[in-house]
């Protein structure tokens, strides 16, 4: 649909059906409006930058950082 993937479509869902949980248990829209904003900008993220990608190679990154010297790579 739309020419999304299943799971960019899967992230949508999600996030639309959280934001509007949000919208409908608020006392207010003012109070509604900016976590619907976050959570919108973060399934944005999520479908077409890759964000899960991102934060799970960063999470491998600074997980297995050693140094080893005289290497190929090294040099």
């Amino acid at each position: 649909m739309f020419g999304l993937t299943f799971k960019q479509l899967a992230y949508a869902f999600l996030f639309g059906l959280v934001d509007v949980l949000i919208l409908k248990k608020s006392p207010s829209v003012y109070f509604a409006i900016p976590p619907i904003f976050f959570l919108s900008f973060l399934a944005v993220l999520f479908m077409f930058f890759n964000l899960d990608q991102l934060i799970k190679n960063y999470k491998n990154f600074l997980w297995n950082r050693e140094i080893i010297e005289d290497t190929k790579k090294m040099s």
